[in-house]
């Protein structure tokens, strides 16, 4: 299990077999722990709301990561939660980490709401210009121009 920079603990104190399995027991929904009591749930609203990496746009190994982390806040909602594809929230959390090492105040929280949300906006405007591509024009459609 890596461990982190900050506190050197890692995040399942080795009783897991593989990241999997941790987090298979953090979504448990009677745990009163982890990430809250009902992060199952939080976790699965917060996918069927945007279902693709928010950096790169692909529906595959997503995972949802806390913009402001759980430790400081113990915010579950909806604005707190981006979803990320496994490689580009090792790459968050990785620049996260940094972040802290300088402090992590009002305005550093604001940046990282902000460039995120940014980035979501800009995969979903992406997203949406492939499928109208893909889609290809309608019966009935009049070309614009």
């Amino acid at each position: 299990m890596p461990r982190s920079k900050l506190s050197g603990k890692t995040n399942s104190s080795a009783r897991f077999c593989s990241r999997p399995c941790y987090e298979r027991h953090l979504c448990r929904t009677d745990r009163k722990t982890g990430r809250g009591s009902q992060w199952a749930k939080v976790r699965k609203e917060a996918l069927r709301l945007t279902p693709y990496c928010w950096l790169c746009g692909t529906t595959k190994r997503l995972q949802v990561h806390h913009i402001i982390p759980w430790r400081l806040t113990f915010d579950n909602r909806q604005p707190n939660l981006a979803v990320l594809c496994t490689r580009h929230h090792k790459v968050v959390e990785m620049a996260l980490v940094e972040t802290e090492k300088f402090g992590f105040g009002p305005v550093e929280r604001f940046a990282w709401r902000s460039m995120l949300a940014e980035r979501r906006d800009a995969t979903r405007m992406m997203l949406l210009e492939v499928w109208r591509e893909l889609e290809g024009p309608r019966m009935g459609d009049r070309p614009t121009g």
